[in-house]
């Protein structure tokens, strides 16, 4: 048979270990919804992104459109080359100054190591 003062030890040991289980199991419930929460976000990240793609997509072509009518646009003329030599037109220096100063005023201070040329 098992003495009072055992069964009380074993029931207080039972109970610390239910309210763990509880605490647990709240941590867990909340970590999902923190989980459910950031896929989410994921999704509409994703989206502009690939929104975004189609934008710059779209400029691509507008300029493409503009250099076939006028080529003989200053805009396409050579400014400069890039380091591996290709050449630089106007156009392109005129994104490098834009992109630059917008991801600086964005906060991002080495800007040139996310341009793609």
């Amino acid at each position: 048979m098992v003495s009072a003062a055992t069964f009380a030890v074993a029931k207080a040991m039972s109970e610390n270990h239910a309210d763990d289980l509880r605490a647990l199991q709240n941590k867990i419930a909340a970590l999902e919804a923190q989980n459910a929460s950031l896929k989410e976000r994921v999704v509409q990240l994703t989206l502009l992104h690939t929104l975004e793609q189609a934008n710059v997509a779209g400029l691509a072509e507008e300029i493409e459109v503009v250099r076939i009518h006028h080529p003989n646009s200053p805009v396409f003329k050579q400014a400069g080359t890039f380091e591996d030599g290709s050449p630089r037109t106007q156009l392109e220096l005129a994104f490098m100054v834009g992109f630059d100063n917008k991801a600086k005023e964005l906060g991002i201070t080495n800007p040139r190591q996310f341009r793609r040329r």
